[in-house]
Order: C-alpha cells, then structure tokens, then sequence
C-alpha cells in the first residue's frame, strides 16, 4: 500500500514543520522475511535446542531422587530457558521482526524521512532523519526492494578476561521490503539534489 502526495495528510498536524510536505507514504510488504540472517547464530540455536530436549528427556526419564526434596521435580524444567534461547536465535527473532514489519508505516517529505512502529508493547513511535546534502542513499533492487539512508550509530562495551572492549555497531535504517523501491529512490534522490542547490 503507497501512496504518492504533496499535502501533510490528517494526523501529521503539529510534526511536520512549516511548508513541509509529504512525497511518499508506504509500509512493508508482510510476509516472514530473513533479511540479514546469520547463519552461525542459527546453527548455534538449533545446538541449544537439541539440547535442552534431550537434556530435558533424560532429566524426566531418571525423575528426582528418592525422598529428594518436592523442588527436585522442578529440575528437568530448567532446560526451558536453553529451550527458548535456542528458538529465539535459530528463527524466533525473524518472526518477530516479520510481524512488527505488519505494524510499521513509512513516511517520505521533502526534508525527512519518518518510521512509525505501532510496537504491542512499547506503544506507537515516530522517528525521523534527515535527507540532506550528506545522506547516503542506496537501493538494493528487487521485489520487494530496499532504500537505505542512514545509520544508528552507537558504542557497546563489554568486558571479557578482565579487560574491556569497545566497539561500534551500526544498524541500517531503510524503508524495507517495499514494492516501488526505485519511485522511493528517485524521489529520494531529488531531496538531496534540491538541498545540494541542484534541483
């Protein structure tokens, strides 16, 4: 679903600034979607998951020691959280990526570009980030396609033998899986010429 638009919609009353006006609006193509899938994170999931079933079958089989106290019973139940870390990396985290994909809309003016999530637990968000002189813009074509135009940029630190480790990871931002993915990028691309002084 797109939408090609000159005027500020309903709703965008007191966002967009002064003669800002909407080009494009759209959301995600729906569907499970492994975009940026890593392979070895997912054949260690699938390790944590044999495991903990088997360790959890084993555990049920032996039972709790005799006249152990009533919390021994419990113990085979402790394979769950291996369980649930295993089904998250091997294919829980791209499931959910899909479905908060089904709640995410996308918003292209001539000065920004804004994505709204309707997150179930978080609430409804608004981000934006300007399209500018500086903005890197790339298309990676296909059915649906994909434009890039910026990073999140931040430091995570960690600590492993007793010394600390820093590094930088970044995120792309992109409106993903869309369905007119060149129309986005050339009007895109008219955004930063105008604001090079060459529209």
């Amino acid at each position: 679903m797109t939408a090609t638009i000159s005027t500020a919609p309903s709703g965008w009353e007191g966002i967009l600034d002064d003669g800002e006006t909407v080009r494009w609006q759209g959301r995600p193509r729906s569907g499970l979607s492994f975009a940026g899938y890593n392979l070895f994170e997912g054949l260690m999931g699938g390790v944590f998951v044999v495991f903990s079933l088997f360790w959890m079958s084993m555990a049920f089989s032996m039972g709790p020691p005799r006249d152990a106290p009533g919390p021994f019973a419990l113990f085979p139940y402790f394979g769950l959280i291996f369980l649930f870390i295993g089904l998250w990396n091997a294919i829980g985290r791209f499931l959910w990526s899909s479905y908060l994909m089904t709640r995410t809309y996308y918003t292209l003016t001539d000065k920004r570009a804004f994505i709204a999530v309707d997150h179930p637990f978080r609430g409804r968000t608004l981000s934006d980030w300007p399209i500018d002189e500086t903005t890197e813009i790339r298309l990676f074509d296909g059915d649906p396609a994909t434009v890039r135009f910026a990073y999140d940029t931040r430091t995570v630190t960690s600590s492993r033998n007793g010394r600390r480790r820093t590094r930088t990871v970044r995120t792309p931002i992109e409106f993903a899986r869309i369905d007119d993915g060149r129309e986005v990028y050339r009007i895109m691309r008219g955004i930063k010429m105008a604001a090079e002084g060459n529209g």
